[in-house]
């Protein structure tokens, strides 16, 4: 296994297996639900929801036709310190599918017109999410431990709040954090390192300007 630091500021961490046909590419991104601002709670996982709405060059649905044409799986999920998003392929559509992975996180669009319909889709999530004992446990365990601290939040967010956000508020939060130095890219399968870390680089080199979301201050005691 190798980690190399991309002089993009990107890390890339690699181990190439022959002895299988696929090739797994995961990216971490540290933009979870610690780093969100006092009054944008669940701003983090509504960004993940619309990362897949596509880019300015990929309109919403065709990134997931692209990865089931090539025979992959993608997903995503958010947590407290990162959000994450993992694709899983044969070797062979690696260089086909991942610039469009490359491309939606770098350039996310988060479309006005798409971004009422997918926090309908969240708000469900929230009113689904009270029907789960083992959430219900967790989150009443979190907010009694972490009480300064955004470990104590619901990483889903509120309803109340989320119906106020705009598509504005996730747009700056993905430019302030979705930046090479807060990246890793994961590269596990049948591929080389000099090829892995060349496709790497490649895909992930057209960051939007950085912009500056409302400042994040954390407890030095978060009990």
């Amino acid at each position: 296994m190798s980690v190399t630091q991309l002089d993009q500021g990107i890390t890339v961490v690699h181990q190439n297996l022959t002895v299988t046909p696929v090739t797994v590419v995961d990216v971490w991104v540290k933009a979870g639900a610690r780093v969100e601002p006092h009054h944008w709670k669940g701003t983090a996982h509504f960004l993940e929801h619309m990362i897949f709405k596509g880019s300015q060059s990929i309109l919403p649905g065709d990134f997931d036709q692209v990865i089931e044409h090539h025979g992959g799986i993608t997903n995503a999920f958010t947590s407290y310190d990162y959000a994450h998003f993992f694709l899983t392929i044969a070797r062979e559509g690696l260089t086909q599918t991942l610039p469009y992975l490359g491309e939606i996180l770098l350039q996310a669009a988060i479309p006005d017109e798409e971004f009422g319909l997918e926090r309908d889709v969240i708000l469900e999530e929230i009113r689904l999410s009270y029907d789960d004992p083992d959430w219900v446990c967790f989150q009443s365990l979190c907010e009694t431990l972490y009480q300064h601290h955004p470990y104590g939040h619901s990483i889903l967010g509120h309803e109340t709040q989320l119906r106020n956000y705009s598509a504005h508020q996730l747009r700056c939060f993905h430019r302030t954090h979705y930046q090479p130095n807060n990246m890793t890219v994961v590269v596990v399968g049948n591929i080389e390192e000099k090829a892995a870390l060349s496709l790497v680089e490649k895909t992930f080199s057209d960051f939007t300007i950085p912009s500056e979301c409302p400042p994040t201050k954390l407890s030095q005691n978060p009990l």
